[in-house]
């Protein structure tokens, strides 16, 4: 009877909205439910598994897809399309849920999804069963023409396109076992390394306009590692510090509209412009750990958030880091009679353009 009542009153705190709407965009997300439904006998039977990808705009959210080992969204530029990943293989859909088609197949686990800048193809990680490290791979949208991109002895992760879809940047473990930060064209041609560097890691590159941004330091998310955040021009020259060394300092995002970059800190979320100094939005006191994406206009940010109870993906004014809306609330709590569970991936999508 209590723990009933305790999920009662954490959905009440957390389900009321002080706003509606997903400015600029929609929030696609996914969430994995398992039932428990009674006999007759009144004995629980085994769980059915339900979830998908969810779309939430305007205050609603719409069901996109009906399959719980959906997760990893992923969007187009124009926002017109979404790339995801079901059971080790990259699927697409359009924008308002139809057009599912699968674009790979295989014994291969396919990961990290991405959609070109010109949407004609997506580029993701491939690794097969007995082997660990990942190699980059592109498919059209159409699941045609699958070929290697950058496919070596070394690892390749963490791929991520120019905003003119000339370049291509990921890491890429040296010999050493750390990562550095890796140029390739779409075509495969010109891999070269952009950092040097054998005491750190070099990780989760950014296009923020003709800059990237990309962390350094130790990958793991974990209350004892220090990261830093840096910056350097496409060719991987005028490298520079843009947030010091310190515990858990990941990047997250970038946004191109406001020049900021949204970097979680030790439970925190952080937001800093290119030229300017940082700024905590948010404090996640609950736990050590936070995940954010900003909207389109780079007003907004989307953001979960552990409680003990479970977890609640928010919208957050990126300026003042007031609450807009609690989009959904996942409750694990032991002994709950529907457990849910966000994935780690969500994206906020541009809203679609009209042809």
């Amino acid at each position: 009877m209590f723990k009933r009542a305790a999920v009662f009153l954490v959905l009440l705190a957390l389900c009321l909205p002080v706003g509606a709407s997903a400015a600029g965009g929609t929030i696609v997300f996914s969430e994995v439910t398992r039932h428990l439904p009674s006999g007759p006998d009144g004995e629980p039977m085994s769980r059915p598994t339900t979830g998908g990808l969810f779309a939430f705009r305007n205050g609603h959210i719409k069901q996109l897809t009906n399959n719980p080992a959906d997760g990893e969204p992923s969007s187009s530029t124009d926002g017109s399309q979404i790339v995801f990943v079901r059971k080790g293989d990259v699927w697409a859909i359009r924008a308002g849920g139809s057009g599912l088609r699968q674009l790979t197949t295989g014994a291969e686990l396919d990961s990290h999804p991405r959609v070109a800048p010109n949407g004609r193809y997506a580029l993701f990680e491939r690794r097969t069963l007995h082997r660990r490290d990942h190699d980059l791979y592109t498919v059209d949208l159409q699941g045609n023409a699958v070929r290697a991109l950058a496919a070596t002895s070394a690892e390749e992760r963490e791929a991520t396109f120019s905003p003119d879809g000339r370049q291509i940047v990921y890491a890429r473990k040296n010999e050493g076992g750390k990562n550095a930060i890796w140029s390739i064209r779409p075509s495969g041609d010109e891999p070269r390394p952009l950092t040097h560097t054998s005491q750190a890691n070099d990780f989760a590159p950014h296009f923020l306009g003709k800059t990237i941004v990309f962390s350094r330091g130790a990958k793991r998310r974990a209350s004892d590692s220090t990261a830093g955040i840096y910056s350097m021009d496409r060719r991987g020259r005028h490298l520079r510090e843009l947030v010091a060394r310190g515990r858990w300092v990941h990047l997250e995002d970038v946004n191109a509209r406001t020049r900021k970059v949204l970097f979680s800190r030790a439970g925190g979320l952080w937001v800093k412009p290119i030229e300017g100094r940082a700024r905590r939005v948010v404090d996640f006191r609950r736990r050590t750990s936070t995940t954010g994406v900003f909207s389109p206009d780079g007003r907004r940010i989307a953001a979960v958030e552990w409680t003990p109870y479970g977890e609640s993906l928010l919208t957050l004014d990126a300026g003042s880091g007031r609450r807009i809306h609690t989009v959904t609330v996942a409750l694990n709590l032991e002994g709950s009679e529907q457990p849910s569970m966000l994935g780690q991936v969500f994206i906020w999508q541009p809203t679609p353009q009209r042809r």
